[in-house]
């Protein structure tokens, strides 16, 4: 199955209910993605994953949101 944006999308939304006063977001460049937290209210991102494809980011998201899951 194709990796989307919109996939990725939701996936992050589902990351920011698990992670309460973390906002996650991606930042896409160059036809890959990396995952990014908002660092202040000036808009300053800092980068929490390298730069990678949006398959390798699905994958990545699912085992955070995994990890975060059985955590709770």
């Amino acid at each position: 199955m194709k990796m989307t944006k919109t996939t990725l999308a939701a996936k992050v939304n589902i990351l920011n209910g698990l992670t309460e006063g973390t906002y996650f977001c991606l930042d896409y460049a160059y036809g890959g993605v990396r995952l990014c937290k908002k660092s202040n209210n000036h808009g300053g991102l800092t980068d929490i994953s390298e730069h990678m494809t949006m398959r390798e980011m699905g994958l990545v998201l699912d085992s955070i949101i995994n990890a975060l899951y059985h955590i709770k």
